[in-house]
């Protein structure tokens, strides 16, 4: 790797990498700039050609060509080795011959964008679509748009005459293999294209709008390839990644043409998923450059559990989801072209948390408390539950208690006992005063318990009660004659309620399952109070004797606790 590292610096000057992002000055022996990583308006960024070095006095930050490859682009080392690689065309040690390989796709997908860009001007119904949805000249040519002809070969004849290699060209995903002729054809024809990019702004796909109506498939993406995985590609992240940085925040909306519109009207921080659902990839790419996501979804019912879903993923790893005040029934997009820039700009600055969002859709959606406080369970719950950070997670409790007039310590253990893998449909009342994480372990089976008994509760009081009451009395028993202290919780008529919201318009097959799940939990903790209860006898005791009595009931409780798990897993 060393001569790796030394050959890409002997065959690349600094200066010419960093002016790809900085607009640097002659100053002496040294070139000058302002600072990429701050908003220093003071030249105090310094390059050394001399050195191969580069000095930041505003942030202090400094070091060679792959440092600064690796800040600029949020790359590890290893990425950034495999760009500058391309770059000043070495072949790195130990390639299998996938590098060359992987250079063929790229030219050939980067040739096809400047066929396709090159159709673009002279397509009638291609213009007139951007005319119509407001996309100047200037923005379809920073976003490199083009047009597919309604031909079933220019593309591939064109590639073909330009030195490529047929097989080559499927393989990047330009044409397809007819089922009829052993001839190919062109994956896209008649279509506006945007091309899809990598993280440096390389071609690596495409997506194809229809352009007649009549055509069948509104959007047609590129397949996977080498080059091309569309759950680790965002579109346009290479040209918004600087903005998320300068801006500490990065929007995401659904569609093409809603970022084509949105950074055309100065959000260059926004960026979309490629086709398919947002991945921890996707967004560990921008967690690069900044933990502030502002969701810019439609907002039809798709969208709004898209928004939702998206959130929950972004909180689990530990950012911050806001989701914007678009205007019903609308997407970005149509925002602009309606309102202009003025409007998005409100929407996005009244973005609220996701949680507030999606407590307020709740409330707007539900017909009666009953509905809400279901929804409560499926829709928002689960976003409390995927925060990381105790502090934000109880300021949170706290909101959607007050907004929804349930008591703290009910959500606290709803939270713990969803925790423990379990479905939402819990009831509201549980009494712990600590947050879900912090529980000890006999507080959770208190809670559990609790639960259980409610249900026993609500159910006997039931002239057709949907399960055997007898049996679930004996199987909770079963249980508690393993406990290590016998104290039993009380239940009263407001959890008995409460268990009546939660499993009410439950099947019977589902609640019994619910229950099953109960019931295994409770059995899971009981057991491990057991098992730390035997270690402290066995910590206490010289007795040889005693010991083995003792290390033989630890390792016959551990047996069962495993076995419990596995049922657990086997209900998930």
């Amino acid at each position: 790797m060393a001569d790796d590292v030394q050959q890409i610096k002997e065959r690349l000057d600094i200066t010419d990498v960093v002016s790809d992002y900085v607009d640097l000055k002659q100053a002496g022996q040294y070139l000058k700039g302002k600072s990429p990583f701050t908003d220093e308006q003071d030249p105090s960024f310094y390059v050394s050609p001399e050195k191969g070095l580069y000095h930041c006095f505003s942030s202090g930050q400094g070091g060679d060509v792959f440092t600064f490859i690796q800040e600029m682009e949020g790359v590890a080392f290893r990425e950034a080795l495999s760009l500058l690689a391309d770059r000043a065309g070495v072949t790195l040690s130990g390639d299998d011959g996938s590098t060359g390989k992987r250079k063929r796709l790229l030219e050939i997908v980067a040739e096809a964008q400047e066929f396709y860009a090159d159709k673009l001007k002279d397509s009638s119904s291609a213009q007139e679509y951007l005319q119509k949805r407001g996309i100047t000249e200037k923005t379809a040519e920073r976003f490199s748009l083009g047009y597919a002809p309604d031909s079933w070969q220019a593309m591939l004849n064109y590639l073909r005459e330009s030195g490529f290699k047929t097989a080559d060209i499927i393989t990047a995903g330009l044409a397809k293999q007819s089922d009829s002729s052993s001839d190919p054809y062109d994956r896209f024809r008649n279509r506006l294209l945007f091309p899809i990019a990598d993280t440096t702004g390389r071609p690596v796909a495409f997506s194809g709008r229809r352009l007649d109506p009549d055509d069948p498939a509104k959007y047609i993406n590129s397949p996977e390839t080498p080059l091309f995985r569309k759950k680790e590609v965002l579109y346009g992240f290479h040209l918004a990644k600087s903005a998320m940085r300068d801006l500490d925040a990065a929007v995401l909306v659904e569609g093409q043409t809603d970022i084509v519109l949105a950074h055309q009207v100065g959000f260059e921080n926004t960026v979309a998923s490629s086709g398919t659902s947002i991945t921890k990839s996707h967004l560990d790419l921008i967690g690069r450059f900044t933990d502030n996501l502002i969701l810019a979804l439609d907002t039809d019912t798709a969208g709004r559990r898209a928004a939702l879903k998206t959130a929950r993923l972004a909180l689990t790893e530990d950012m911050t989801p806001k989701i914007a005040k678009l205007p019903a029934g609308s997407d970005p997009a149509d925002v602009v072209v309606a309102g202009g820039k003025e409007k998005l700009q409100q929407a996005i600055a009244d973005a609220e948390h996701a949680i507030t969002t999606a407590v307020r859709w709740t409330k707007e959606g539900s017909n009666d408390r009953r509905d809400f406080l279901g929804r409560l369970q499926e829709q928002v719950l689960p976003l409390v539950v995927s925060i990381e950070n105790a502090i934000t997670r109880d300021h949170f409790i706290g909101e959607i208690a007050q907004q929804s007039d349930i008591r703290e310590k009910t959500l606290r253990s709803e939270l713990d006992l969803n925790q423990g893998g379990r479905s939402l449909r819990q009831p509201q009342k549980r009494d712990s005063l600590q947050d879900a994480d912090r529980l000890t372990r006999r507080e959770r089976q208190e809670n559990i318990e609790s639960e259980l008994m409610a249900i026993k509760k609500w159910q006997a009081q039931k002239d057709d009660p949907e399960i055997s009451v007898d049996e679930l009395s004996e199987k909770i028993a079963a249980i508690q004659d393993l406990k290590i202290r016998d104290r039993t919780p009380e239940v009263d008529e407001q959890d008995a309620f409460a268990a009546e919201v939660s499993y009410a318009d439950l099947k019977p097959e589902e609640l019994e399952r619910s229950i099953e799940e109960l019931l295994l939990h409770f059995r899971e903790v009981v057991l491990q109070q057991a098992y730390e209860a035997a270690q402290a006898q066995l910590a206490q005791t010289d007795d040889t004797k005693t010991k083995q009595s003792l290390l033989r009931k630890c390792q016959e409780i551990s047996n069962q606790i495993e076995s419990v798990r596995a049922d657990i897993r086997e209900h998930v």
